[in-house]
C-alpha cells in the first residue's frame, strides 16, 4: 500500500522506521514545516500544507494514497480536522494515533484552560512564567507586557518582545533535575505549557511539582472522531489488518 503518514512528533519517526523494516508499503511523510532538520526513512517526504480539506483531498487523490495515519502533534487541529474530511468521500481508511494525555496526581497544581487567550489571562501580573507552548502559541502572551518570560521553543518567536522576555531556544530536556535547576535559576513562579502527552515533556510537569508550582495546563481542542489509537504497536496492528 501507499500510505501517507501526517508527522511532525516522535511517534511518527518510529511508525515510519517500524513500517519499513518490513518494505511492504511506500511511506509518505508529511510535514507542516516546523520540524528543524526532519529525519525519517520515508520514501518520500513533503513539506508545506495542503491548502485546506479540497487541496488535501486533491494531493490523496493524485497521489494514489491508500492509507492515511494521522500521527500529528495533538495540537495541530486544523490538520487532524481537515484529514478526517479529505478521507470520507473515498472512503479511505484512515488512523489517527493518538497519545494519551497527562494526567493530574496528588500534589499537582494544575489550572486548567481551554485555550491559549485564557492560559494568557489566567496568569497574575507581575510573575515570572516558564512558558512552553511552541514559538507560534507564545504570540497569544506577547500583549502580557507586567510578566516576565522564559520561553522555549525550537525557534525564537517573531514579533517585538519587552526586554523581560529571556529565550531558551531548543527542545525539552528529559532530567528531571535540569528542569528544576532551570525553574529555579529563573525564580520561576507559574509554568504554562499545553497538554502534549509527551514523554519528553514530562520532566518539566515533574519538576513544577516538586518546587510546588503552579502550572497553568492547556486542554487539548476537541477533534473529530475517528479510529485512533494510542500507539505504535496498535498503528502496525491496524495496518496488518487493512
Amino acid at each position: 500500500m501507499r500510505i501517507l503518514v501526517l508527522g511532525g512528533t516522535t511517534e511518527a519517526r518510529q511508525l515510519i522506521d517500524q513500517i519499513r523494516k518490513g518494505d511492504d508499503h511506500e511511506v509518505i511523510l508529511s510535514l507542516a514545516g516546523r520540524t528543524r532538520a526532519p529525519h525519517s526513512n520515508a520514501d518520500q517526504t513533503r513539506i508545506g500544507g495542503f491548502g485546506g480539506v479540497e487541496g488535501l483531498a486533491a494531493y490523496i487523490k493524485d497521489a494514489a494514497v491508500d492509507a492515511v495515519i494521522d500521527a500529528s502533534h495533538p495540537f495541530a487541529a486544523q490538520i487532524s480536522t481537515n484529514v478526517v474530511a479529505a478521507v470520507a468521500d473515498p472512503g479511505l481508511p484512515l488512523c489517527r494515533l493518538e497519545r494519551p494525555p497527562w494526567t493530574a496526581t496528588p500534589g499537582d497544581r494544575w489550572i486548567s484552560v481551554e485555550d491559549l487567550p485564557s492560559a494568557a489571562a489566567a496568569l497574575p501580573a507581575g510573575a515570572r512564567v516558564f512558558l512552553s507552548v511552541g514559538s507560534l502559541g507564545a504570540e497569544a502572551f506577547r500583549y502580557r507586557r507586567d510578566l516576565w518570560f522564559l520561553i522555549r521553543a525550537l525557534s525564537e518567536p517573531s514579533g517585538d518582545w519587552p526586554s523581560t522576555t529571556k529565550f531558551h531556544i531548543g527542545p525539552p530536556v528529559s532530567s528531571i533535575a535540569e528542569e528544576i535547576d532551570l525553574l529555579r535559576s529563573n525564580r520561576i513562579a507559574y509554568l504554562v505549557t499545553r497538554n502534549s502527552g509527551a514523554n519528553a515533556g514530562q520532566a518539566k510537569i515533574s519538576a513544577a511539582k516538586a518546587l510546588d508550582l503552579p502550572v497553568v495546563m492547556i486542554s487539548r481542542p476537541i477533534l473529530p472522531d475517528c479510529f485512533k489509537v494510542a500507539g505504535v504497536p496498535a498503528v502496525l496492528d491496524w495496518l496488518s489488518g487493512l
